[in-house]
């Protein structure tokens, strides 16, 4: 079989000859063929046998979901594939898949090979998938199930769900949920469902209104303005139409403002109280004034290090005042030193982890996690302060018994 680059010189060498003969039939059929050929070895070269990919499914006779599936093999131009994730009963792999002989579970669904997605795409490390209100793909018995996230459990490795198809709710691993992913990126997770209401997030959607189209013409306001930024961002290499970011990832789209009708707007949901009315105008701006201005996360790690800086200040007192509680009861050097030893072991671990933590809150900041993170920040910030405080004490009991055996020398 011909490589990639033998049928890439292939389609070049027919285009040439149909620039001379243009309407020569062969030719055409000749540079289908060889198209489709070259289209499958890209596919094959990107995805092949073994590697692990998303398909496009049916959910309905509108909307297709991305699924993870393993590629089998690949027959003419379609490729055969195991359903990890299987959401009917047809689709099913079969436990006996190299010796069986003929069941009604699954030996390979075919895609065409220009529909596989990268695996990626599912995005099933991304945390805000696994928040409350997202739909996802959850395992029961042998089949997966769309349900809906209504609580996140306290240990963070569990959901508590309602399933879509039913009201019934339990509390699964994580291991046994993955996200839901539209093959059309403008589906929304959220809102409404079409078996039936799920909790007051859709009634709220409902309240709001839908978002209009966004006009084509956005950006034609520049004409009414000397264009000074845009001249600007043209020097340093940008181009019209395009997002900005070195792969030019970022939005093109405006992000329209959606007005809402008195009553309904956010803001006014989450301060009012009903049966109580509402929150009187001088009681709220008098909770502005005495609302505590949220911490970012450098003010996190500055409270840390002035906290370790203080009690740094009155160590040696703690120290003094630790000893004149305890009998004297000198410490054999050998053992000592490998006391400290270990301490310093545990001080080079424990800095580590409270990087690691801080790393944490810097990465989850904004998220139902960070107040979990901080958490466990502080935690590793004071275990690191107790083993300063037992490496200085060992420190000082060794350099008491040396300068005593020093003066019994002598």
């Amino acid at each position: 079989m011909a490589t990639v680059e033998e049928t890439k010189s292939m389609i070049g060498e027919i285009e040439a000859l149909l620039a001379l003969s243009p309407n020569d039939t062969t030719l055409l059929a000749m540079l289908d063929d060889l198209l489709d050929v070259y289209t499958l070895q890209q596919i094959t070269t990107q995805f092949p046998p073994g590697a692990r990919c998303a398909i496009p499914f049916p959910l309905d006779e509108v909307r297709f979901v991305l699924l993870p599936a393993v590629i089998l093999e690949y027959k003419s131009h379609e490729a055969i594939v195991l359903i990890l994730c299987p959401i009917t009963e047809d689709t099913i792999p079969c436990t006996n898949l190299s010796t069986c002989t003929g069941c009604d579970r699954s030996h390979g669904y075919p895609v065409t090979g220009s529909s596989i997605q990268p695996y990626e795409d599912l995005d099933m490390t991304n945390v805000y998938n696994y928040e409350k209100s997202r739909r996802v793909w959850c395992k029961r018995a042998e089949e997966w199930h769309m349900a809906r996230i209504i609580k996140v459990e306290a240990d963070e490795t569990r959901r508590f769900i309602r399933w879509m198809d039913s009201e019934g709710t339990c509390s699964i691993d994580m291991d046994d949920i993955i996200p839901v992913k539209y093959l059309d990126e403008d589906e929304p997770n959220h809102g409404s469902n079409s078996g039936g209401s799920d909790d007051d997030d859709d009634d709220d959607d409902d309240d709001h209104g839908q978002i209009t189209n966004i006009d084509d013409t956005w950006g034609s306001w520049q004409v009414h303005t000397k264009g000074f930024a845009s001249k600007i961002m043209e020097k340093m290499g940008y181009i019209h139409g395009q997002g900005l970011g070195r792969e030019g990832q970022g939005r093109v789209e405006p992000i329209e403002a959606r007005p809402y009708r008195k009553g309904t707007a956010r803001d006014y949901l989450s301060d009012h109280r009903p049966g109580l009315g509402s929150i009187s105008k001088n009681k709220t701006q008098q909770q502005k004034k005495t609302e505590p201005k949220k911490d970012t996360v450098f003010d996190f790690m500055n409270n840390l290090l002035d906290k370790s800086s203080a009690q740094n200040v009155d160590r040696s007192t703690i120290i003094k005042a630790e000893y004149k509680k305890t009998p004297a009861s000198p410490l054999d050097p050998k053992k000592a030193q490998q006391q400290l030893v270990k301490v310093q072991r545990d001080i080079a671990a424990a800095e580590a982890a409270l990087s690691r933590a801080l790393e944490s809150v810097q990465r989850n900041k904004g998220t139902t996690m960070e107040n979990q993170f901080r958490a466990k920040a502080k935690s590793a910030a004071h275990s690191l302060d107790v083993l300063k405080r037992q490496a200085t004490m060992l420190q000082g009991n060794i350099k008491r018994r040396k300068d005593r055996e020093k003066m019994t020398s002598f």
